[in-house]
């Protein structure tokens, strides 16, 4: 249970820093180091950063 209280605010942190780290058009600020495709109900393109931000584009 303790575990699971604890992981809200990192969620929390990580989510904070990624909006923190887009430009006004939802760009990201610094180089993309990695990309996945996913497809649960519609085709997903999930991309992080070097400063830290993920992105998930529709």
């Amino acid at each position: 249970e303790t575990n699971k209280l604890n992981v809200a605010p990192k969620l929390v942190t990580k989510t904070l820093l990624a909006a923190a780290a887009t430009d006004s058009a939802g760009c990201h600020r610094d180089a993309v180091l990695s990309l996945a495709s996913v497809k649960l109900n519609q085709r997903l393109l999930i991309s992080s950063s070097r400063d830290g931000a993920v992105k998930v584009w529709k």
